[in-house]
């Protein structure tokens, strides 16, 4: 059913949803290619349509967006791929509000735009597909907030258009799945080291020109739909299904001793220890169990480790163990620097 009341738009190139006042509900932005804007639609109170757009300048001709947060603040932030200007305009929650950086350069002919952590730093970075090259380039925002690095473009099939992100083989890190107007589907992994490695590309009837990415068949990998234009009375689209096998899992942890030692794995940054009677400091990962008395300095990271199991006929107590986490514990001044 059509809701009635829908504002006026210009030319609309390409739609995105998210919220944009932090409500709770779903709101709208749609770039209007004719008069290089993009308009947010906010949905109102009543929940029964869309106020009226408050519109923003962006680069000429915008064809794309990418909803992302790109300054760490859990709002979400906009990003738009301007062909026209060969640039990409970054709109940042401002308050009620959004505010413009400088418009970023991103190569020849930017057609698609997507939105993903590469660099595991906790902001949204993104990459693009730039047509007439032919290539599909990366953009790592910087953890200081104040605009992006760009990575080595990467030469995909002729004039890439559409572009996804997802995990595709199950490593922890996003990829990209790119639609290319010469008839193809390329795979593009995120390496450990940085940058991606290109995967054969797969050949598909007719231009392709988008590409999303879902579990279609629920098995927990994501699958890929393309769509493409062909010559037949009708234009088509392609369902290809992951079956790319899991990657190897570590080996667990070996019990801990009870009294002596205990299992602790790090959750996040770069976590340090100092085993009891040891002088320096070395990375958690080096062990697989903290003896008791030993020293974790977390500045660079967070531990965690098990909760004590409670023994057949005794009420369950706390360990008092002395495996701090807390990130005041300071190494020692002799102890070797790490960054």
């Amino acid at each position: 059913m059509q809701e009635a009341g829908s504002p006026s738009l210009g030319r609309i190139s390409a739609i995105a949803a998210g919220d944009f006042n932090s409500d709770g509900r779903l709101d709208l932005a749609a770039t209007e290619n004719d008069n290089s804007q993009i308009a947010l639609l906010m949905r109102n109170g009543q929940n029964t349509g869309f106020a009226a757009p408050v519109r923003f300048a962006t680069g000429l001709t915008p064809a794309a967006i990418a909803v992302g947060d790109y300054n760490g603040d859990r709002l979400a932030d906009l990003a738009i791929a301007n062909p026209g200007s060969d640039s990409a305009t970054i709109l940042l929650r401002a308050g009620g509000t959004f505010s413009a950086e400088a418009a970023v350069p991103v190569g020849d002919d930017p057609i698609g735009i997507v939105a993903a952590d590469f660099d595991g730093n906790g902001r949204a970075d993104l990459a693009v597909t730039n047509a007439a090259p032919g290539t599909v380039s990366a953009f790592l925002r910087r953890s200081s907030n104040n605009g992006f690095t760009a990575e080595p473009p990467i030469r995909v099939s002729a004039s890439p258009v559409g572009i996804a992100a997802a995990d595709v083989d199950r490593d922890g890190r996003p990829d990209l799945a790119v639609a290319a107007n010469a008839g193809a589907v390329e795979i593009l992994r995120r390496n450990a080291a940085g940058g991606f490695t290109r995967d054969p590309s797969m050949p598909l009837a007719g231009a392709v020109n988008d590409v999303v990415a879902a579990d279609f068949d629920g098995d927990s990998r994501p699958d890929l739909a393309a769509s493409s234009y062909t010559s037949a009375p009708a234009d088509t689209f392609s369902v290809l299904l992951n079956r790319t096998p899991a990657p190897p899992q570590a080996p667990p942890l070996p019990p801990p001793v009870a009294g002596k030692s205990v299992n602790v794995k790090p959750v996040s940054g770069t976590v340090k220890i100092k085993r009891k009677g040891r002088k320096h400091y070395v990375k958690l990962t080096a062990a697989a169990h903290i003896p008791v008395g030993s020293s974790i300095d977390t500045r660079r990271g967070g531990s965690r480790s098990p909760p004590p199991r409670a023994r057949a006929g005794r009420r369950r107590r706390t360990s008092s163990t002395d495996c701090s986490s807390s990130p005041r514990r300071r190494a020692p001044s002799r102890s070797p620097r790490w960054p």
